[in-house]
């Protein structure tokens, strides 16, 4: 009796598996091809909505000591940093970046009126003239920026204001 029990439950979960695991490689590549599509989307409508702005803007440091001022247009993002920002700029054909000791609440008040930068993550200012292309997948997107080498992450949250702001 004990014997015939083990067998059955055997098989019951052997049957069990096998659905279960062809559902979720479904719903994933499903899920996959959805965010591949829109991404592919997003890269189309990214290059046709290049802005430029040709206006100073001035990050004012806590310390004073290291101040930055800099056209709007050449920042390609900004990055958190514990109590910093990393600033990124394009300057001729190299990236520059500098740390400045200020919130990135103080970075988006300075950059609210620039409508081609926009907060991508909670530790990322981006600016989409710069995006070269997007990828996303199952998990979300990623942002490729001209001549940085590594990709920026968009958080779910925001994932609707890039659609939007593309």
């Amino acid at each position: 009796m004990l014997e015939f029990q083990f067998n059955y439950v055997i098989t019951l979960l052997l049957a069990a598996i096998f659905p279960i695991s062809a559902m979720i490689i479904i719903n994933y590549n499903r899920i996959m091809r959805s965010h591949l599509k829109m991404a592919r989307d997003l890269n189309i409508k990214l290059k046709e909505n290049k802005q430029k702005q040709e206006k100073i803007v001035h990050f004012i440091s806590d310390y004073q000591k290291d101040n930055l001022s800099i056209k709007v247009n050449l920042i390609l993002f900004i990055r958190s940093a514990n109590n910093y920002i990393e600033v990124f700029w394009k300057e001729h054909e190299t990236v520059k970046s500098q740390l400045v000791r200020c919130s990135m609440t103080k970075a988006e008040e300075v950059l609210k009126d620039d409508k081609f930068i926009f907060k991508c993550h909670r530790s990322y200012l981006v600016n989409s003239n710069y995006i070269e292309k997007v990828e996303g997948n199952s998990q979300g997107y990623r942002l490729f920026i001209e001549k940085v080498d590594f990709t920026i992450p968009v958080s779910k949250n925001f994932s609707n204001k890039l659609n939007e702001m593309i």
